[in-house]
């Protein structure tokens, strides 16, 4: 099966260069398994505005509620040059798909940078905010989905993470072609796996779509990616999935016997306890629709939505929230 390629920015310290401040290159598995299937932009915010490597650590300061970047020691203030490096630098970004940057970074840190206080450097504030160069990623792309080198270790958020990079890179090549018809075969093609994040955006979508002979194809098209983006802000509940899964075994009622079904029911509640992973379900599924020739599901996104060279069940085992 062939996949669109996503356009990710990336964390240039993570398996790209050996720019980290201690002069340290991080492996991430991931990270290297998707260059095979991803076009990646690496960037290192604190290397591009001219800071050596080994260099001086750097570190946000919060000095009389205004955060400023500082560097360690010498007490140099960097702020002005990190944002007009990341304001020019998102400017000139046309396309992007999905971005991986690097936790705790005082530049990058999606969620959980330290804040110091401006007379000590020892007592430090958790802040679930990004800053500097984060900040005008979130300015920038605010609808496109964004994931740390921490979490992506998390199973459930890789999973999530690679079902929604190879949709919407495949979203932006179906745009290239301005046709309805073009709208219509992805929203069918995707119908399931947009239900397993969500039945309420699944059916903004179809409205959206539904108006092509009163609204012109630009509106449709806009209208159409916002929500799209905007379903893949929410996260695959268990209940939403289970909802996809018994809209697809509809197709295969009249086909299994009583036998067949009972064990299908059975696997489910196994699901519903946690006791075997989703997976599980969808090479059932797609074992049905493959023996009984049910080109329409064979179709379905969900059944495989990203490479199988890049599947791998191997969890950080934090609990992370999601």
């Amino acid at each position: 099966m062939k996949f669109a390629r996503p356009i990710i920015l990336v964390s240039k310290c993570l398996e790209f260069d050996s720019c980290r401040y201690n002069g340290m290159r991080l492996n991430s598995p991931l990270v290297y398994k998707l260059q095979k299937f991803v076009d990646f932009i690496p960037v290192c915010p604190e290397v591009a505005i001219g800071l050596g490597t080994p260099r001086t650590p750097i570190r946000m300061i919060n000095v009389e509620k205004d955060l400023r970047l500082q560097e360690l020691g010498t007490n140099r203030d960097l702020t002005d040059k990190m944002n007009n490096f990341s304001w020019n630098f998102f400017e000139k970004l046309e396309e992007l798909d999905w971005a991986i940057l690097k936790s705790r970074s005082p530049s990058c840190a999606l969620r959980d940078a330290k804040i110091n206080n401006w007379d000590s450097w020892l007592e430090k504030i958790e802040h679930l905010k990004a800053w500097f160069f984060a900040k005008y990623l979130y300015k920038n792309f605010p609808l496109i989905p964004k994931e740390d080198d921490g979490r992506i270790l998390n199973f459930q958020i890789r999973d999530e993470f690679l079902m929604k990079i190879f949709t919407l890179a495949e979203f932006r090549e179906i745009k290239s072609e301005k046709k309805i018809s073009a709208l219509m075969n992805f929203q069918a093609k995707h119908k399931y796996l947009f239900m397993s994040f969500s039945q309420s955006e699944l059916n903004k979508l179809w409205n959206i779509l539904a108006c092509y002979d009163k609204t012109n194809y630009d509106d449709i098209e806009q209208a159409y990616e916002r929500h799209l983006k905007e379903l893949f802000l929410e996260r695959k509940t268990q209940k939403n999935f289970l909802n996809a899964i018994f809209h697809i075994f509809w197709y295969f009622k009249k086909y299994i016997s009583s036998e067949e079904k009972e064990f299908f029911l059975n696997t489910l509640e196994l699901y519903k306890e946690w006791r075997i992973p989703t997976s599980v379900i969808i090479h059932l599924l797609k074992s049905q629709a493959i023996s009984h020739n049910i080109e329409y599901v064979l179709n379905q996104s969900i059944l495989q939505p990203y490479p199988e060279d890049l599947i791998e069940l191997s969890d950080s085992g934090k609990k992370i929230n999601l």
